[in-house]
């Protein structure tokens, strides 16, 4: 596997290096949700791209629209250029020397740690029990004593979903960043309320400040667009805001971001029937007797094991050479060899992509 594929969706990269059109590549990498492609180019068309002046820093309108979807004050809300930034500009910008970071999980928390010269501890969830917390890795938790604790909620790559309460109670940690980019898929489920911000404050600890870190890629299908925010206590948020770059979010992707909340309606609409198009992939990657395991999934994506591990590299060749694109998880921290995560897309696209993966179960030496 490349190392440079640390998140997936690095269709550019590889059209480039097999001298082909990006387009021409059906890309199962990437978890940003293809299926609401035309409302969200749809609301890119009719925003204007204002090249002739500054943007607002504040970003004060999406920030007041951020904050009522939150239930939160406006100086709750810091907005930035993706949740890789604000990634970053926490860790930056509060005093942390450790974080205790629950694995396997998207690697921009270490890469950030590496960065700042910030101790990682993990905590490693294990597949047998769908890498979620025991009772035992609860206790563990507890004892893994740091500045920060990071947990993804839903998870990615594993795609769990925790029970907040179990994490957050009792938690020895001054700061609690929660990554909740894939919480907009938990609408309308009984799982959406309680993944607030405002939520998980009645569940930490008094001295705990936690940080909520959102971003538009995922569920508004708008990668290059570059957008995100972080909801916390005013103190903290303000602390964050003291240490960002000046400008990080032009007027364009503001004012896209505003025209998705004010649209979400219509999204969730356009969603509706997705758990069973989740299901009936599920059901079809178990029955190609490529893979030992699919994990449930809380998201817009699918995690499923290998039944041979070590094929991980010939399966992702043989789909690349099919212009089809997956998610290899090797490289992905704490994250058990054989794993590939693919996102959910149209029906007659998951059956090019289960037809592929048999062709190869079928004629695997």
């Amino acid at each position: 596997m490349d190392e440079r594929n640390v998140h997936g969706g690095e269709v550019l990269r590889l059209a480039r290096e097999l001298g082909v059109a990006p387009d021409s590549l059906l890309d199962f990498s990437s978890n940003a949700d293809s299926l609401v492609d035309p409302i969200t180019a749809r609301l890119a068309a009719r925003t204007p791209v204002e090249h002739h002046r500054y943007p607002d820093d504040d970003c004060t309108e999406l920030v007041a629209r951020v904050a009522a979807h939150e239930g939160l004050a406006t100086d709750e809300i810091l907005v930035g250029n993706g949740s890789s930034e604000l990634i970053f500009l926490a860790l930056a910008a509060l005093p942390v020397r450790s974080a205790a970071i629950v694995a396997p999980v998207f690697s921009e928390y270490e890469r950030a740690c590496r960065a700042l010269d910030i101790e990682v501890r993990r905590l490693v969830l294990r597949p047998e029990h769908g890498f979620d917390f025991t009772d035992a890795d609860v206790d563990r938790l507890r004892a893994l004593r740091a500045d920060a604790l990071i947990v993804c909620q839903p998870n990615n790559p594993t795609g769990a979903l925790h029970d907040m309460a179990r994490v957050l109670r009792g938690t020895p940690h001054p700061f609690v960043l929660v990554d909740n980019t894939y919480r907009e898929f938990l609408h309308p489920t009984d799982a959406y309320a309680p993944n607030f911000l405002r939520a998980y404050r009645a569940l930490a600890a008094p001295h705990a400040r936690v940080l909520s870190i959102c971003s538009f890629t995922k569920y508004f299908y708008c990668t290059g667009v570059r957008l995100g925010y972080v909801a916390g206590d005013a103190e903290t948020i303000g602390r964050l805001r003291a240490k960002k770059a000046p400008w990080t979010v032009w007027r364009f992707a503001e004012q896209l971001g505003s025209a998705f909340l004010d649209n979400i309606g219509e999204y969730r609409a356009a969603r509706r029937g997705f758990d069973a198009l989740r299901s009936s992939l599920a059901d079809a990657l178990r029955a190609t007797g490529a893979f030992s395991a699919v994990l449930p999934g809380h998201a817009n994506f699918l995690t499923a094991r290998l039944a041979d591990p070590a094929a991980s590299d010939r399966l992702a060749r043989f789909l690349l050479a099919r212009s089809l694109v997956v998610r290899q998880c090797d490289n992905i921290p704490a994250m058990p060899p054989g794993f590939l995560r693919m996102q959910v897309r149209a029906d007659g696209e998951n059956r090019r992509l289960v037809t592929a993966i048999k062709d190869f179960a079928q004629n695997a030496p």
